[in-house]
């Protein structure tokens, strides 16, 4: 098989998964948006660990290295100059969704709760 059409198929498995993803994220949503009391809880038990899991898989991939770069993000041909951005742009496009950085906390939670995650893979 040629790398073009190796490629081509390769976007299809991304297009089609991306699609499948945005199904399942906008079935979610729906709930959240207009389901009642046992449709919410139902979805706070079962989709959002499975979506904790899924956002703590991605963020171990750009875990940083020793020497502080993310090894997804470092593969990125970059001008020598310019280096790395610290740290990397998944991290913080992440973290600026689930944390906005003009209030640091996303809703107000009951004390106790919303502590700082440790990223995954840490141990502090």
């Amino acid at each position: 098989m040629s790398a073009a059409r190796r490629s081509g198929n390769d976007m299809i498995t991304y297009t089609v998964m991306g699609e499948e993803i945005g199904v399942y994220l906008d079935a979610v949503a729906r709930v959240v948006e207009t389901g009642d009391d046992d449709a919410l809880a139902s979805i706070a038990r079962i989709e959002v660990p499975g979506m904790l899991g899924a956002v703590r898989d991605a963020l171990a991939g750009h875990a940083p290295d020793e020497r502080g770069r993310c090894p997804l993000c470092r593969g990125r041909r970059l001008p020598w100059w310019r280096g790395q951005t610290v740290p990397c742009r998944f991290y913080r496009a992440i973290r600026d969704r689930l944390i906005p950085p003009e209030t640091g906390r996303r809703h107000t939670l009951p004390d106790g709760v919303g502590t700082p995650v440790r990223p995954a893979g840490g141990t502090g």
